[in-house]
């Protein structure tokens, strides 16, 4: 019974990190892409005008 309920903390902290996990990932996924969206605007900027 006890190596059960270890086994089941075992899985749940897993669990628990596999969710922050991917939240975090969706946090810098979301940074990254806002990153190339600003990227690209200052690419069309100087196509726009070269300097």
């Amino acid at each position: 019974m006890k190596k059960l309920r270890l086994y089941n903390g075992n899985i749940q902290g897993i669990v628990v990190k596999m969710a922050g996990m991917s939240v975090s990932e969706g946090c810098f996924r979301r940074k990254m892409t806002k990153l190339k969206r600003n990227q690209n605007m200052c690419n069309i900027i100087e196509n726009a005008n070269p300097l």
